[in-house]
């Protein structure tokens, strides 16, 4: 396997993984009410908010995974890269059902088995 390809699926795993952990962080956010009556004290709430743990952690693995997807593509073919950058749907969907405990029904299965074999293929034949 090539440096390249493995950067990719790494970025896309952390990717994945920082989105599900931002829609936690995000969860502890109702300060988009705040911004309807703009005072200093009401974006000072905000920017509190904003700086949760698992909003900055999800944002700061997604950014790392962002950091192995720019080295992957500097030394690796895009056409192979870009296709293979779509399993984070399946990081997203499996890591929300394991760790956000949402549901997945049987044909959301279908589509994550379709996105991995559609990546894999695109990737291969690039």
């Amino acid at each position: 396997m090539q440096v390249y390809i493995l950067l990719a699926i790494i970025s896309s795993i952390l990717y994945g993984i920082g989105l599900v952990i931002q829609k936690k962080g995000v969860e502890k956010i109702s300060g988009l009410k705040l911004l309807k009556n703009f005072s200093i004290k009401n974006l000072k709430k905000l920017i509190r908010k904003l700086l949760n743990k698992k909003l900055l952690s999800g944002v700061i693995i997604g950014g790392i995974g962002t950091l192995f997807y720019w080295k992957a593509i500097s030394i690796g073919e895009l056409s192979i890269l870009q296709p293979l950058t779509n399993i984070n749907v399946i990081v997203v969907w499996i890591f929300g059902w394991v760790y956000l405990k949402e549901r997945i029904r049987s044909k959301e299965w279908i589509g994550l088995i379709l996105i991995f074999v559609g990546a894999v293929t695109l990737s291969v034949s690039a």
